[in-house]
Parts: structure tokens; C-alpha cells; sequence
């Protein structure tokens, strides 16, 4: 079992949409993923 638990996306610093993340994620074979946005508030 692949694992990543700490993804962002655009909402903080990283790139894709959560659903580009998402599916980026399945593509590389990762079977769980967390998204872990930082508070930009």
C-alpha cells in the first residue's frame, strides 16, 4: 500500500485543484492520500 499524507493544493501553495491531486495521485500508484492545506486566512 502506497501512502501520502501530507499533499497540498492550490488553496495553499501547491499546484493542481484537489481533484487534479486526486487523480495525479492515482496515477502514480499512491492508494491513500491526505490533504493537508495550510490556513491561509
Amino acid at each position: 500500500m502506497r501512502i501520502d499524507l501530507h499533499t497540498h493544493t492550490l488553496v495553499s501553495d501547491g499546484t493542481d485543484t484537489p481533484t487534479q491531486l486526486v487523480r495525479k495521485a492515482a496515477q502514480e500508484g499512491l492508494d491513500v492520500i491526505g490533504l493537508t492545506d495550510h490556513d491561509t486566512f
